[in-house]
């Protein structure tokens, strides 16, 4: 049953990486290998490393810092998302677009973004008496696959105008991070 459990964390811990790959996919104007495997790798680096965070955090120290994660999370995430959704949309809007590429820095804040819940998914293996190497690997692995899956898929989708996929990317990163943002806001413990 352990490995059921974990594979379904990892599957709900790769859904932000997935449809993240998918609107980045949607706004680059072919897709190409290297820049599927780099956010693959960055996203699946992210989703491996937070859980191990989360993990020895919550095992080495008190409950509160895992309270202090979750009541400031949701913020980060949504103002990166938001961030990155709009300057989507506005060189969508350009007329004189020109192929949306992340920089290693922007790549980097995805993978920090998608992967900030995966500290709670650390502190869950911990309360389950899960392996953690071995949980930490599998979420990594199917953040890995899940998003080259996501950024391929968009290619279904490519054949539709720039102005109309750079708006929907955009937007769907934007409601990605307004849905995360009110999830947390709404949860009883957030509020407190």
């Amino acid at each position: 049953m352990q490995w059921f459990e974990i594979f379904v964390l990892s599957c709900i811990l790769a859904l932000d990486a997935f449809l993240v790959a998918f609107s980045y996919g949607l706004v680059s104007k072919e897709i190409k290998i290297n820049q599927g495997l780099k956010l693959s790798f960055v996203m699946g680096f992210f989703q491996f490393l937070m859980p191990l965070v989360g993990y020895f955090l919550f095992k080495s120290t008190s409950f509160a810092f895992g309270q202090y994660a979750q009541n400031i999370d949701h913020w980060i995430v949504f103002v990166i998302f938001t961030l990155l959704g709009g300057k989507i949309i506005k060189d969508s809007l350009n007329q004189e677009k020109e192929d949306f590429s992340l920089s290693l820095g922007a790549l980097l804040l995805l993978g920090i973004a998608t992967s900030i819940d995966a500290l709670a998914g650390g502190i869950m293996i911990y309360a389950q008496n899960l392996p953690i190497l071995h949980s930490t690997a599998m979420i990594g692995i199917i953040t890995f696959a899940l998003v080259m899956a996501g950024y391929y898929l968009s290619k279904i989708l490519n054949s539709l105008p720039e102005k109309i996929l750079g708006i929907f990317g955009g937007s769907l990163l934007i409601l990605l991070g307004i849905k995360i943002l009110i999830q947390h806001l709404l949860d009883s413990d957030s509020i407190l």
